[in-house]
């Protein structure tokens, strides 16, 4: 029996990432298109493809020759990986959900196993890490670290869901850096901040499935604002909404099997990324993280370890 030979399931959209920067505008809008639907196209044909996207089926076969596949076949083969990856991580995770009960609106959680959902929920986690680690471009990695250790000025934005990012990277860059700022209304609030940003700034922004639309627009606005700002995006994709306008992108891979989204790999990846602008930094931040120390212990900010003291 000879074996399968399996397209790898990263290789589209890994193809996807390299490519992004040639795509024209109709090649872009068929990519973002697969790359956010691809679980739902495993068996659609060329015709179907060119009517959802409105690029034309020349085109979607020039788009898969240039993605290194004899034609649309090759592409759809590829997809299909996509796709039937997608589906082993909910057929997974379909054991540990319980079932609802349309009438009652009840669940049936009897037959939940409690390690079972801590094993899948830790394993999802574990693999969104991993492909983030090894998708990681360190060349890339290493400049957007420059960029946050150098402004003079740098905004966080996330919106929507995304927010507790913003949050998280304001309240440790806020203890390195000074004039770190966080946005995430994209309203009167957030003008003062957004506004006067020059060439000597950055932004770092978040954003994932469910994009919020907030999102893309913040970045837009920046971005034609000052096309010299510097822009890190954190997301999933390249075909994201504010992948377009980043200069530097660190993507982690997104995978929903329950109505909470994974971030674990986000966060890691937020956490190396400070502590790299921490190390770049220089003498300045380590002066900063001792006055931090010594302003927390002072003020007794924080539980004692030692027992019977505040």
């Amino acid at each position: 029996m000879k074996k399968q030979n399996l397209i790898p399931a990263d290789s589209l959209l890994d193809l996807l990432r390299s490519k992004s920067k040639t795509f024209s505008p109709k090649q872009y809008i068929l990519a973002r298109f697969v790359a956010q639907n691809y679980a739902d196209l495993a068996y659609t044909n060329i015709t179907e493809l060119s009517f959802a996207t409105g690029v034309s089926e020349p085109s979607i076969t020039r788009f898969a020759r240039l993605l290194g596949y004899e034609g649309f076949q090759g592409l759809q083969k590829a997809i299909r990986a996509l796709a039937d990856e997608e589906k082993y991580t909910h057929d997974r995770a379909r054991d540990f959900i319980p079932d609802i009960d349309q009438d009652s609106q009840s669940m049936d959680t009897a037959s939940v196993s409690v390690k079972k959902i801590v094993d899948e929920i830790f394993a999802l986690e574990g693999k969104s890490i991993e492909k983030t680690y090894r998708g990681i471009q360190f060349d890339v990695f290493d400049e957007a670290a420059s960029e946050l250790a150098k402004a003079e000025k740098i905004v966080i934005t996330a919106h929507g869901l995304n927010f507790f990012l913003a949050d998280y990277a304001t309240s440790y860059l806020s203890v390195i850096r000074k004039n770190v700022v966080k946005s995430s209304v994209f309203d009167i609030p957030d003008f003062a901040a957004l506004s006067d940003l020059t060439d000597k700034d950055a932004v770092l922004a978040f954003t994932f499935p469910r994009y919020p639309t907030r999102a893309g627009k913040t970045l837009k606005y920046l971005r034609e604002k000052n096309a010299a700002l510097k822009i890190i995006g954190i997301t999933d994709s390249v075909l994201s909404p504010i992948a377009l306008y980043s200069n530097y992108l660190l993507l982690t891979p997104q995978w929903t099997v329950t109505f909470i989204d994974a971030y674990a790999a986000a966060m890691i990846l937020t956490h190396a990324l400070m502590y790299a602008v921490f190390l770049k930094h220089g003498k300045d931040t380590a002066k900063r993280v001792r006055e931090y120390d010594r302003f927390v212990i002072d003020n007794a900010l924080i539980e004692s370890q030692e027992p019977g003291k505040v």
